[in-house]
C-alpha cells in the first residue's frame, strides 16, 4: 500500500534505517488476517463482513467514505515518476475552535484528506553501493471514473522520523513515528459532494476502552489479498477472497478494539497489505456504555499495519485534533 511497504518486499542494504538504533521494528505490510470466520457478504450497497456487527444504515453511510489513493515515487532529482502503488485513504471532519457541539463532537469547517505516512513518505535506498533518495511525486483519488483530484502532502524522509514505541516489554517499535498525515488542502462542504463522504470525528473527551466495537471500510483496487500480504500462508487465494472481499468492492472489516496504547490502539480487525490509511470508526451494535449514540461511526483512529503479535492497530486521531487532552 506504499512505496515503502513496497520496497521491503525486496529487502535491500540501507532501506529504512532507525537512526542507528537496534531495536528491531516492525515489517509494515499493512495488515494481518486475525479471523478466517468473517467473511465478507453483501449488506447494503457494498460488502460486510459481519453483518450482525452493524445496521445496514451505518453501513450505507460508510462505503462512499472509503477511497484508494494512488501514489507515485519518482528518484530525488529526476523528472518522471518511476513507482507506483496504492493506498487507502479518508476524509476528515477538521475541529474548529468555536463549532464543539454540547456532545464533545466537532463540527468542521471543511475536511482534510487523511492517511498513513508511511504510504508518502520518502526513503532512502542503497543501488550499487550509492545511496538514493525516492521522494513523493504525486497523490490521486477518483471521485468518479471521470474525474481524479490530486491531494497534497507534505514531504518527509523516512530517516528524519523518531520510531514509536510500541511497547517496552519486549521491545517494539514502529519506524514511522505517529503513522499519519494530513493533505494540505482544506476542502469546504460542497467539494463534489464531499460534506457526506467525510467521517465526523470522534469527540474530545472520549475514552477508548478494550472492547469497544469498531470497523473500517477498505476499497479493493488492486490484486493483493494473497497468503504473503496477509500474513497468512496457510489460507488459499479462494478462501482469502472470501474473508476480504472481491476487487473492485468496498468491504467494511469489524472487530472490537483489544488494547489502548499512548496514542494507538490494536485490534482483532482483518487487514492486508494495501489498507494502510483506511479510518477505523466506531460501530453501532453492541457497544459498552462508553459508546452513546452521537458516537455512531465516529473516525477513531487510522489505520497503520500489524503488530508482531496476532494483530492489527492504528494510530489514534484525537491527539492530533484536540491536542494531549483529546482521549480523555
Amino acid at each position: 500500500n506504499s512505496f515503502c511497504c513496497h520496497m521491503r518486499s525486496y529487502p535491500r542494504p540501507g532501506l529504512d534505517r532507525l537512526r542507528g538504533q537496534t531495536t528491531a521494528a516492525i515489517d509494515p505490510k499493512a495488515g494481518k488476517l486475525i479471523s478466517r470466520v468473517r467473511r465478507a457478504v453483501p449488506y447494503g450497497a457494498e460488502f460486510v463482513d459481519n453483518p450482525k456487527a452493524l445496521s445496514e444504515k451505518l453501513a450505507n453511510q460508510i462505503y462512499p467514505k472509503a477511497f484508494h489513493l494512488k501514489i507515485e515515487f519518482r528518484m530525488a532529482g529526476a523528472r518522471g515518476c518511476r513507482r507506483r502503488t496504492l493506498g487507502q485513504l479518508g476524509f476528515l471532519h477538521m475541529p474548529r475552535p468555536d463549532a464543539i457541539l454540547k456532545t464533545g463532537q466537532l463540527q468542521g469547517s471543511g475536511m482534510r484528506a487523511v492517511t498513513a505516512l508511511h504510504n508518502i513518505v520518502s526513503n532512502e535506498v542503497v543501488e550499487d553501493g550509492e545511496t538514493q533518495i525516492f521522494e513523493h511525486c504525486t497523490s490521486q483519488l477518483d471521485w468518479t471514473t471521470h474525474y481524479t483530484q490530486s491531494i497534497s502532502f507534505p514531504r518527509t524522509l523516512h530517516a528524519d522520523l523518531e520510531p514509536y514505541t510500541i511497547s517496552q516489554t519486549p521491545l517494539e517499535t514502529w519506524s514511522y513515528g505517529i503513522d499519519t498525515v494530513f493533505g494540505r488542502t482544506l476542502y469546504d462542504n460542497t467539494t463534489q459532494g464531499l460534506a457526506l463522504r467525510g467521517f465526523n470525528c470522534v469527540r474530545q473527551h472520549f475514552q477508548l476502552e478494550v472492547g469497544q466495537k469498531i470497523g473500517m471500510a477498505v476499497f479493493h483496487d488492486s490484486n493483493r489479498v494473497t497468503p504473503e500480504n496477509t500474513a497468512a500462508p496457510w489460507v488459499s487465494n479462494e478462501e482469502l477472497e472470501a474473508i476480504y472481499g472481491k476487487r473492485f468492492t468496498k468491504t467494511i472489516y469489524t472487530g472490537e478494539i483489544t488494547k489502548v496504547g499512548q496514542q494507538h490502539i490494536e485490534y482483532d480487525l482483518n487487514a492486508y497489505h494495501g489498507c494502510a490509511g483506511a479510518v477505523v470508526f466506531l460501530l453501532d451494535q453492541h457497544q459498552p456504555a462508553s459508546v452513546q449514540p452521537w458516537d455512531f461511526g465516529a473516525a477513531i483512529a487510522i489505520h497503520a499495519g500489524p503488530l508482531q503479535s496476532i494483530t492489527n492497530f492504528g494510530f489514534t486521531i484525537a491527539p492530533i485534533l484536540y491536542g494531549a487532552t483529546g482521549n480523555g
